[in-house]
């Protein structure tokens, strides 16, 4: 962390908004007729199936800074289907500064709309990076960990951080304790307007209001950084819940060192068979020493690359730096110069990866012929 930033922590984390939940007893209630008159019954309102399974995607940022949770952007996204030309018009002016409106071909959060919505953080967050260190902790979802979008979050000067795969319910703020909240608060909305309408129904308007509204009311009020620090991103993680302490089995929290992890315990933070960029990953650390070829690198399968790897030592080289091994090496035959400084050693478990990846491959190609026999 540099010296004079402080630290800001943000959760990136999307859910589902669905456009129509069931009324619940008490909602409008009217006198029942026939034999069952003078008792109250539960109305259900009457919707078309379309809109039953209308939804929208609420990709929600979450901040431990009162005053940048205020102004970081919280984006609805919508299919064209869904978010119709129409729609926009009326919710014109009526939307919070911070609240944005993304429409695509599809609801689903999408690498182009993730590489969208990183770039508008980084251009919010830009008149604060002189004082802060932007750290997004996202999931291991397939979308948040696409080179094109730690690429984006690179070059707009925020570190990633990932949840480990499987513990989004222990370890991430925006499942532990917002979604949850806004839920509750956005059906309650859902229903305040379904009492002011003549219908009894909602409309895609009062929807996207409705999540409008929401955003202002939880997300926007009230301080989360104690959450971070709960969850075990502040303060030395002091503060860890003791859920999730016993769900891990753990007395108590284990010293964590400031170096990288070993091989094994990076790749379990992925999902299994999970395209790993290492080369988006490390970009903001040593670009320049981390080759391209390797930023494919499929976890429980070996696929063949052509780094340049000093398999020897155990080191890293950029295909700029191309050079006869130590031994053969100019200046380690008793020149005057000093020998060229290393590789950073953070990065060595990486070779490490790329000699087992050439083995597989070498197996791989050997057992070909065999199994062209068998079929």
């Amino acid at each position: 962390m540099p010296a004079n930033k402080q630290p800001l922590r943000l959760n990136l984390d999307e859910t589902p908004v669905r456009c129509y939940y069931a009324s619940d007893k008490g909602l409008r209630p009217r006198e029942a007729a026939g034999p069952n008159a003078g008792r109250l019954r539960r109305i259900s309102l009457a919707a078309s199936k379309q809109w039953q399974r209308m939804a929208l995607t609420h990709v929600a940022i979450l901040a431990d800074n009162v005053d940048i949770q205020r102004v970081l952007p919280q984006v609805i996204l919508g299919s064209e289907k869904a978010l119709q030309k129409g729609h926009l018009g009326p919710l014109e002016g009526k939307l919070s500064r911070n609240v944005y409106l993304l429409r695509r071909k599809t609801g689903w959060v999408t690498i182009g709309a993730l590489v969208s919505i990183i770039q508008l953080l980084g251009k919010v967050l830009g008149p604060h990076k002189e004082s802060f260190q932007p750290m997004l902790l996202m999931d291991a979802l397939a979308a948040h960990i696409a080179e094109p979008v730690l690429r984006a979050a690179s070059d707009a000067g925020i570190w990633v951080l990932f949840v480990p795969a499987g513990m989004t319910h222990l370890l991430q703020p925006l499942d532990t304790d917002v979604f949850a909240a806004y839920k509750r608060r956005l059906r309650q909305i859902y229903a305040e307007h379904r009492v002011d309408s003549l219908t009894g129904g909602l409309t895609m308007e009062d929807v996207v209001l409705a999540i409008n509204t929401t955003c202002r009311d939880i997300l926007e009020g009230k301080d989360w950084g104690s959450i971070f620090a709960k969850t075990g991103y502040a303060l030395e993680q002091r503060q860890v819940r003791r859920s999730i302490l016993d769900a891990l089995d753990w007395p108590s929290v284990p010293p964590c060192p400031s170096t990288l992890p070993s091989l094994a315990d990076f790749q379990t933070l992925f999902p299994r068979r999970t395209e790993i960029p290492f080369g988006a990953i490390f970009a903001h650390l040593a670009p320049q020493r981390v080759p391209r070829s390797m930023a494919g690198t499929k976890r429980g399968r070996a696929k063949p690359a052509e780094p340049v790897v000093d398999t020897d030592g155990m080191r890293l080289r950029s295909h700029r730096a191309r050079q006869p091994p130590p031994e053969t090496h100019p200046r380690a035959r008793g020149s005057a110069d000093p020998a060229p400084p290393p590789p950073r050693e953070e990065l060595l478990w990486l070779t490490r990866l790329e000699a087992r990846r050439r083995a597989a491959a070498v197996a791989k190609t050997e057992a070909l012929p065999r199994r062209a026999l068998r079929r």
